[in-house]
């Protein structure tokens, strides 16, 4: 039995031999794969936050590797009696770069901040056996510290069952922690339950430290620190949620404060902080910048490691050039808490990843999602500590720095405006212009010559600078006055204290005539460098102006700004120009010729009998005109140049016929001027009368602003036929150069309007009137002619035709025929004003149109018998109209104009001859003749008596109809040509074409026959087409049937109406 119990126990040791020497290799191998996957420490950021928590994720991840359950095949060797527990410990991390060797599982807290929080560590005991074990922890033989917490000492495992053993280990004052625990497993209900299967040490270290940083200010005075609270030392307690309260120091709390008091912002100054560690262990510290203070402070060094008894120096400086926010050039704070010093452990523990060992043992995605979301929380927890594991020191900022605060009144310059060449100091005056000091320290300020400077492009040369690389201040001119140009500045310099100011004076003396333009420099003292780093320039203006008017071809424009303005010549461009009869308005057509140098008025209407316009017709009182502002002062100011002028009243009344010109004479220059303007007659009436041209008054004198003008009125009257010329000149008083005066000739001729006849041109010898002829016109029919005016003259013209008187032959009648009393005449436009421009000509018509003839014997060509008393008979058978032309403005151009004409009673009359338009003209006239076979028409119409066809082929015969009537007393014989050509025949072979039909006839008094004519040409032919092809003159003979018919008439056709009535057949 002893033997075989020997055998036994001796198996029990190899087989838990074997057991722990494979746990120990495979604990082993995890340990070297975990340190080839471990990446290298970085070193820790400023802010401590991103690194330690990566570096935590990545401990706990390989304690969830280590933590992970080994598939073996070791259970199939291990005999049912054994009970094997593995007890698993993550790899800890505490800040040493050598680890853990394999097989010495541990629970490691590093070194960590006094806090009233504690830091836990997990332990996972896992059965890996076949049968179920227990465990058991037994501490060390010496009572651990209250700092050193275990949630649980002793436990049952079934096979594949784990569990959790939490250390918590933390204390508010410095603790040192090294524990040696033990783990003992047995076989549960087994052959073994009394001695332990298994046995593994577990060592516990860790520590807990404080910061122990003071924090001294060397420079600031003792009256700063008794009035103080303190220095406000805080542990940051910004986290939220679950957390230790921040970290505070013993002592009573107080503000620190660095001040550096009133400063110019041109200087730099410097405070220290000394810190000096006092703890067991090195910390980092780091300053931070805030707001104001970032912009004007800067720290050196801002951050760095103090070792345990070493100390630092840290120097604040102030420095506005480096800033580049121009609202920080003036920096003033006070009591700022914008200086942050935050001092924390050089290395902090890691702490152990919950959320790995979670995510290592998770199997399903529900488990992986919560450990997903505690990773998140712990990594918001780490960052809470992190935050407030440290000791934060708020720093007070005070100062009051400025740069000299200046203000210029005028700020853009001196202007003195213009003033005339040579004027004196009292009249041109002295100006001005201050700087003031809106700062809280004097400046010295001095003038100088901003465009003599070197480096500035006035002077040449390079800009000197200094070590801020800030060009060096002007050297300071010396005196007590400064002279640039026409402008003298007194005084140089001067030192202005706060919320005073110092003025400057500046002279300006006028010559030539043109503008003074100087830059002045100034020079403040301890203003802002880049605040124009090469002096402040001022500008200094004035004008030195000659008085003047616009001279010129350029100002021709404008003088002539109400008339036309050519380039050609004055004369050849009037000559057949309209012009209307002139009035008290200018005149229309008034032109100024480049090319001349002259103004012309063109042809103004003559008074012939009126006064002249000159002193001797217009009265000597001034009249205002246009731009002619005479006021009181301006009438000063012109006496005081030795001219006056009178009261304004309201200008006289010009001639009638008179006609004015408006030359607008500009001031273009900043001073008033005085401008006198002489009319000299150069050529015209050389008679004692006044000369027709004058200015009018108010033109002899104008006072013109500046940047105004005024208008020179001249006034045209001629008196006579001829033609003018004058030459105006406007000069200026104390003028100078080309606008000192403005010259030019202007010309005017004198006209009346003038209509001539044209037509008729024969003029009566006996009444000198031009006479319209009217041929020998038979009773009832009409005739037309025309009276034509022409405007021979330059104006135009108004003319008016009136009937004067109208008489003609006795009221009677004779042989049935009756005369009446009224005028045969008719004028057409008579009674009527017409306008007719020059060289243009105006018809009217006038109509003859007798209803009866004189009562006196005449034959049958309408003359008397007896031949001696022609004059006497023709002159009482005749109808005469006597009118009268008159023209406006003109009483020589009246004359008288007569028209006559005679009336007969015609013997045969030609009725509805047809026309080309398709209708027919109702009557003319042939006139029979006792002695003569031949009859002619004697009309002054070409077509009383035409018979006219259409066009049309050769070889076709056209046809037209039209009547014989006798109208007179007499029975008559016709006879149309026949178709040969005979001796008597004018009109040649070309008759053959026509055929009359009846040829021959007889007409009994008041009877009448239809005549039809053929037209059938054999041959081309033309008649009546043009001037080369006359009409064709078919001629009738008429002849009277005396023997038979005269005396009987009436008898013959009382029997033929008694034969008649018997035999109606």
């Amino acid at each position: 039995a002893a033997a075989v119990a020997a055998a036994v126990a001796a198996a029990v040791a190899a087989a838990a031999e074997k057991k722990r020497a494979r746990v120990l290799g495979v604990e082993a191998k995890r340990a070297a794969e975990s340190a080839k996957t471990k990446p290298p420490r970085r070193k820790k950021k400023a802010d401590g936050e991103a690194d330690e928590e990566t570096s935590a994720e990545e401990t706990s991840a390989a304690a969830a590797e280590e933590t992970a359950p080994e598939e073996t095949e070791e259970a199939e060797e291990t005999p049912a009696e054994e009970a094997p527990v593995e007890t698993t410990s993550p790899a800890e991390d505490d800040g040493a770069e050598e680890e853990e060797p394999p097989g010495e599982p541990g629970v490691f807290f590093g070194r960590r901040l006094c806090d009233e929080t504690k830091a836990e560590r997990t332990i996972v005991v896992r059965n890996d056996s076949l049968v179920p074990a227990r465990w058991t922890l037994v501490p060390p033989e010496e009572a651990p510290p209250a700092c050193l917490a275990v949630d649980a000492s002793s436990g049952v495992l079934a096979p594949g069952e784990e569990t959790s053993v939490l250390f918590a280990f933390g204390s508010t004052e410095p603790e040192e922690v090294s524990a040696l625990f033990t783990l003992r497993v047995f076989d549960e209900g087994g052959a073994f339950a009394d001695a332990p299967t298994q046995v593994t040490e577990i060592k516990v270290e860790g520590e807990t430290w404080k910061i122990d940083v003071d924090v001294a200010f060397p420079d600031a005075p003792a009256a700063a620190e008794a009035e103080g609270e303190g220095a406000e030392v805080e542990a940051s307690a910004e986290g939220e949620g679950e957390g230790a309260p921040p970290l505070r120091d013993a002592k009573t709390p107080k503000k620190e404060r660095v001040d550096f008091g009133l400063m110019k912002s041109t200087e730099t100054a410097t405070r220290r902080i000394v810190l000096t560690n006092n703890g067991k262990y090195a910390a980092r510290f780091d300053f931070e910048l805030r707001r104001l203070a970032k912009e004007v402070f800067s720290v050196e060094p801002s951050s760095g490691e103090l070792e345990p008894g070493a100390a630092a120096e840290c120097a604040v400086v102030f420095d506005v050039s480096k800033t580049s926010d121009p609202n920080a050039r003036r920096a003033k704070l006070v009591d700022a808490p914008d200086i942050v010093l935050t001092v924390a452990e050089l290395e902090p523990a890691e702490e152990q990843s919950a959320s790995a060992l979670a995510l290592a043992s998770a199997r399903t995605k529900k488990a992986r999602d919560a450990a997903s979301l505690l990773e998140k929380t712990e990594a918001a927890r780490r960052a809470r500590e992190k935050r407030a594991a440290s000791k934060r020191v708020v720093v007070h900022a005070s100062v009051d720095a400025s740069f000299a605060e200046y203000a210029l009144t005028p700020r853009r310059g001196v202007d003195f405006g213009p003033h005339l060449p040579g004027a004196e100091f009292e009249a041109v005056g002295a100006r001005f212009f201050d700087v003031t000091n809106h700062g809280a320290f004097p400046f010295e300020v001095f003038a100088f010559d901003y465009g003599g400077r070197e480096g500035d492009g006035g002077g040449g040369g390079e800009v000197v600078l200094d070590e801020r690389g800030v060009p060096a201040p002007p050297p300071k001119p010396e005196g007590e006055s400064l002279s640039l140009g026409a402008f003298v500045v007194s005084p140089v310099s001067g030192v202005v204290e706060p919320g005073s100011k110092l003025s400057f004076e500046v002279r300006f003396a006028p010559s030539d005539d043109r503008a003074f333009s100087e830059l002045l420099g100034l020079h403040v003292e301890n203003r802002d460098p880049r605040d124009q780093p090469l002096g402040i320039p001022y500008k200094l203006h004035g004008e030195s102006v000659a008085p003047g008017v616009d001279a010129g071809d350029a100002a021709v424009a404008g003088v002539f700004e109400e008339h036309e303005v050519i380039e050609r010549d004055i004369d050849a461009y009037l000559e057949g120009k309209t012009f209307l009869p002139s009035g008290p308005n200018r005149a229309v057509s008034a032109v100024y010729s480049r090319r001349d140098g002259a103004f012309g008025f063109g042809a103004v209407t003559a008074e012939m009998e009126a006064l002249g316009v000159g002193s001797d017709a217009l009265p000597a009182e001034a009249a205002k005109t246009e731009g002619d502002d005479s006021l009181d002062a301006e009438t000063k100011d012109a006496d005081k140049d030795g001219d006056s002028s009178a009261a304004p009243q309201s200008p006289p009344p010009l001639p009638a016929r008179a006609v004015t010109a408006n030359f607008k004479i500009s001031n273009p220059k900043r001073v008033r001027c005085v401008v006198d303007v002489a009319l000299t007659p150069l050529s015209g009436d050389e008679s004692d009368t006044a000369f027709p041209m004058a200015l009018l008054p108010g033109s002899e004198t104008l006072v013109i602003e500046p940047r105004t003008h005024a208008f020179v009125s001249v006034v045209f009257a001629p008196r006579a036929l001829q033609k003018y010329a004058a030459a105006l000149a406007a000069t200026v008083r104390d003028g100078a150069g080309d606008a000192s005066s403005f010259k030019f000739e202007v010309r005017g001729e004198g006209a009346l309007p003038h209509v001539a006849v044209a037509s008729p041109a024969f003029v009566d010898p006996e009444t000198g009137a031009p006479t319209v002829r009217f041929t020998r016109t038979a009773v009832g029919s009409k005739k037309e002619k025309k009276i034509v005016l022409r405007n021979d003259g330059a104006l135009v013209s108004y003319a008016r035709v009136d009937v004067s008187n109208a008489k003609n032959g006795d009221s009677s009648s004779s042989g049935g025929r009756r005369r009446f009393s009224a005028s045969p005449f008719v004028v057409v436009g008579a009674g009527v004003t017409h306008e007719i421009k020059p060289g243009h000509v105006k018809a009217l018509r006038v109509l003859y149109e007798p209803r009866e003839v004189s009562s006196k014997k005449t034959s049958s060509s309408g003359l008397p018998d007896d031949e001696n008393a022609h004059d006497k008979e023709n002159e009482n058978s005749r109808d005469v109209l006597d009118l009268t032309l008159a023209v406006r403005e003109n009483p020589f151009e009246t004359r008288a104009v007569r028209v006559v004409g005679e009336a007969f009673a015609p013997d045969v009359v030609f009725e509805h001859l047809p026309s080309l338009g398709g209708g027919s003209r109702v009557t003319s006239v042939v006139r029979g003749d006792d002695d003569d076979d031949v009859s002619d028409s004697d009309s002054d119409d070409p077509d009383a008596n035409a018979l006219r066809f259409e066009d049309g082929p050769v070889g076709t015969t056209r046809r037209a109809t039209f009547s014989m009537t006798n109208v007179s007393a007499k029975p008559w014989r016709f006879e149309w040509p026949a178709g040969d050509t005979d001796a008597d025949d004018t009109s040649g072979a070309e008759s053959n074409a026509f055929a009359f039909v009846p040829r021959v006839g007889h007409l009994p008094p008041g009877t009448s026959t239809q005549i039809t004519v053929s037209f059938a040409p054999k041959e081309p032919c033309a008649h009546g087409l043009d001037a080369e092809h006359p009409p064709l003159e078919m001629l009738v003979k008429l002849a009277p049937v005396k023997a038979y018919y005269e005396g009987s008439h009436d008898a013959f056709r009382a029997l033929k109406d008694d034969d008649a009535e018997a035999d109606p057949d």
